[in-house]
């Protein structure tokens, strides 16, 4: 009996060590072992997408060119602040700044981002994060549910959310064993 009760310990310990650490989320749910992110996405991580894409696609590639946002939407979102421009030179999206924001657009949120690229970026996202860190267990990224936003309410880290409705973009995170 002593066996028992100290293997359904360590195997507890050990769930909740590896469970309690995905970086910048927050542990939603801890019987599925479901995290959300904590802000956000922000226009610097969809720009590290971008230039994954890019240099393992190619400028031209429908890859690349489908994941760029909406270029009117993000226009008109940050007016003077920000703008997302085609560089016809090096045939090539860059984000472009007003100098009073120009260290603020990291942490700014993405915008002009359909569901399907949203999605995409979540695929990318755990392809990325399984290939870098991912040894022992598996860890697939996607869009949160209704559900999902019910249960961040309680959670003062995950910022953005009101009344069961996102400010911005992102993703949650399940642990497969």
């Amino acid at each position: 009996m002593k066996k028992l009760f100290l293997f359904a310990l360590i195997a507890f310990l050990s769930i909740n060590l590896y469970a309690q650490k995905i970086p910048y989320m927050t542990q939603i749910d801890k019987q599925e072992l479901k995290y959300m992110d904590n802000s956000p996405l922000s226009i610097q991580d969809w720009n590290e997408y971008m230039f994954y894409q890019e240099r393992e696609y190619g400028k031209t590639s429908k890859e690349y060119l489908a994941i760029i946002p909406n270029i009117e939407e993000f226009n008109s979102h940050y007016k003077d602040k920000y703008q997302l421009l085609k560089d016809e030179k090096k045939n090539n999206y860059v984000l472009g700044s007003n100098e009073k924001y120009l260290n603020k657009k990291d942490k700014m949120p993405i915008v002009g981002i359909s569901p399907k690229q949203l999605q995409d970026y979540c695929n990318w996202r755990t392809k990325v994060y399984n290939y870098k860190v991912g040894k022992k267990y598996k860890i697939v990224f996607s869009i949160p549910n209704a559900q999902d936003y019910e249960k961040t309410s309680k959670f003062r880290k995950i910022k953005g959310i009101k009344e069961g409705k996102d400010i911005g973009l992102r993703c949650v995170a399940n642990i497969v064993k």
